[in-house]
């Protein structure tokens, strides 16, 4: 980080260790500052329908929330993206991890949940959305 003006930091887009995505956009957010970044943008893909939490008095919103709130009062430079899935050309590690799934017979049930609500956006969507965040210096 150390002598950058701009930053991307993208987040995975599965489904396990939410909590240390929270612990590494704060951290993230930090160093960034630490070293003088003038713009850091994190790309946080929002896994919804298929999150688990272990704090059983919070949900994993909130949790999330409470995360960017504090990652931004860290770092005013920092502007948050999130997604949904990210999908494009390339296989994604999600596509992968459902196939493995598939082959052990094994489907998170949140996916035959029918209010499972998934609204995948293209990977050009999301590298114009971060051009643009990085073309206007966060506040």
């Amino acid at each position: 980080l150390e002598g950058a003006d701009k930053v991307v930091y993208f987040t995975h887009n599965y489904t396990s260790m939410t909590s240390c995505k929270n612990n590494f956009l704060l951290g993230t957010a930090k160093l960034a500052k630490k070293h003088g970044v003038d713009n850091l943008v994190a790309v946080c893909p929002v896994e919804h329908d298929m999150v688990y939490n272990e704090n059983m008095s919070k949900s994993w919103i909130e949790l999330r929330q409470e995360a960017e709130k504090e990652a931004i009062a860290a770092n005013p430079k920092l502007t948050i993206l999130n997604t949904d899935l990210i999908y494009g050309n390339d296989p994604t590690h999600l596509v992968h991890y459902m196939a493995q799934c598939v082959l052990a017979g094994r489907i998170h049930r949140e996916f035959f949940f029918t209010g499972a609500n998934f609204k995948p956006v293209h990977h050009d969507d999301v590298t114009s959305a971060v051009r643009e965040a990085l073309n206007n210096t966060a506040m």
